[in-house]
């Protein structure tokens, strides 16, 4: 059956056979019906990035976890998995590793005194989603004492090979004592005036 219908007025031919054929082939729209029918499941359940997110970790741990823990299980969805959001919250209860930043990460940037910090920390959440790669109000990241320097990070790495700045690293995480490092600059920046 060939119908048509009228956009930007040009009459559209549409074969509702070969439409319909393509529409239930493929996953990514749904009509409304269709979307009633998945909510439960959608509602139920959670994406990777949305796992993610909320833990404040990439993807790669999200699936690491997801291969070590009995408790997480995971149901198929438009050729996707997706964890049960139960299985995740008994899981986030038998554990302490791991925590739910996405509210952390808000008042963090939004208790932030220094305003070039605060920009900083946006603009690393809005790309990175999570807060592994800020500081806080007691320790900086290298690229934050940079930013709050105005230097590169790569001076901060010298700085703290030439024993200058105090640091404090754990695994491939080096954090730097924020009281100590802007004590230091002032000191630095009076000594240059």
């Amino acid at each position: 059956m060939v119908s048509s219908f009228r956009t930007g007025g040009v009459k559209v031919p549409v074969i509702f056979k070969a439409f319909d054929k393509w529409y239930r082939s493929q996953k990514r729209y749904r009509n409304a019906e269709d979307r009633e029918k998945v909510r439960d499941i959608v509602e139920s359940s959670m994406a990777m990035p949305e796992m993610a997110g909320l833990l404040g970790v990439p993807r790669s741990t999200v699936y690491g976890l997801l291969n070590q823990s009995e408790i997480l299980k995971t149901i198929e969805f438009d050729g996707r998995r997706r964890v049960t959001k139960k299985s995740f919250y008994e899981w986030y209860a038998s554990q302490d590793d791991y925590h739910i930043v996405s509210d952390e990460m808000s008042e963090t940037v939004k208790g932030e005194d220094n305003r070039r910090i605060e920009a900083y920390r946006r603009a690393v959440l809005e790309q990175d989603g999570h807060s592994r790669y800020i500081g806080n109000d007691a320790y900086l990241t290298v690229n934050e004492a940079a930013v709050l320097a105005g230097v590169n990070p790569a001076t901060v790495h010298k700085w703290i090979k030439k024993g200058k700045v105090e640091a404090v690293q754990s695994s491939k995480t080096i954090r730097i004592p924020r009281q100590e490092f802007e004590g230091w600059l002032q000191g630095r920046e009076k000594v240059e005036v």
